[in-house]
């Protein structure tokens, strides 16, 4: 989930020594970012530390210039193939200046990173990944940036396609009140950490046409009382396991143990449901397919239980 639930980010660097190095180079090499300058060439070998940017980067045709990516990026499958250096927590600077890269796209809360790479003389594009708008626009600044823009038009164009059909498709439909989980152990009522309200997994729900029952929240993933689960009583109850298959025998227990909360509406019609697929925590773009993981969990009974397939240009085949 490191695109998006944020832990305390912490940047260390590997020994005492490569950091007296960093220290000395911040007086002799220029700070600069990828704004900073008026007009420059096409970057040639970037490094990206996000997984939602290296899906990008390859939807726009530009993966022969990547040359760094984080322990994460893992899809396309080509992008295992691609250097790692680190992570957002723990990132191999050492790596990153010896892959001489001319551009590193990160997201922008990554303020030390920023920092670093600044540092280091190398230029630097920081971009928003919070939510469906930020998801867009960053697609538009990575393509103007890497010389894509017809490419980055043209994924914009099916990402809201795609959108429009599933808004088209729910018309008129009744909406359902949604508790939408996530299960990183084997107890899924212990502890209780919900979507919030405003994230791009609350707004893909929006599309998907479910209703969050959190109606707000000071935090994009708080956690949340059983109480307040009984209250509000869900007609639908997601529980998300990013990348982790649940067995069978799991996903039946985890049904026996919401049956201690018998009113609640989600609970007395089975409409319990398991999504494991780890597209579900990259905003990037493949949003469409967390669109359909939800539609189909909120709205069996349109979706059914297999994928859409959807066109280049978002419609359905």
């Amino acid at each position: 989930m490191q695109d998006f639930i944020k832990p305390e980010w912490r940047f260390g660097l590997s020994s005492l020594l490569w950091g007296a190095a960093l220290f000395l180079v911040s007086f002799c090499v220029p700070q600069t970012s990828f704004s900073d300058a008026a007009s420059h060439p096409l970057p040639q070998r970037i490094v990206s530390l996000s997984p939602a940017v290296t899906e990008i980067i390859y939807e726009l045709g530009a993966q022969d210039r990547l040359v760094g990516a984080t322990d994460f990026c893992n899809y396309p499958p080509a992008a295992t193939q691609i250097p790692r250096v680190g992570g957002v927590v723990n990132p191999n600077f050492e790596l990153m200046v010896a892959l001489k890269p001319d551009l590193i796209i990160h997201q922008d809360d990554n303020f030390n990173l920023d920092k670093h790479a600044r540092t280091l003389g190398i230029k630097s594009l920081p971009v928003t990944l919070v939510n469906l708008e930020s998801i867009q626009e960053s697609i538009l600044i990575i393509g103007k940036a890497l010389g894509a823009d017809p490419a980055a038009q043209k994924l914009l164009q099916r990402i809201q396609n795609g959108v429009r059909f599933y808004e088209n498709k729910l018309k008129g439909q009744k909406r359902k009140s949604v508790f939408f989980i996530f299960d990183d152990n084997q107890n899924a009522l212990r502890d209780l950490f919900a979507v919030g309200k405003g994230t791009f997994l609350d707004q893909l729900l929006t599309v998907a046409g479910g209703d969050n029952i959190l109606t707000d929240s000071f935090v994009p993933y708080p956690k949340v009382s059983k109480e307040y689960v009984v209250k509000t009583s869900p007609e639908v109850i997601i529980e998300l396991h990013p990348g982790a298959e649940r067995a069978r025998d799991y996903k039946e227990q985890s049904k026996r143990d919401w049956q201690r909360f018998p009113t609640v509406t989600a609970v007395k019609n089975g409409n319990i449901r398991f999504i494991d697929d780890s597209v579900m925590v990259i905003p990037g773009p493949r949003v469409l397919e967390i669109v359909d993981h939800l539609a189909r969990a909120v709205h069996p009974e349109l979706f059914g239980d297999s994928p859409l397939q959807l066109s280049p240009t978002g419609d359905k085949n």
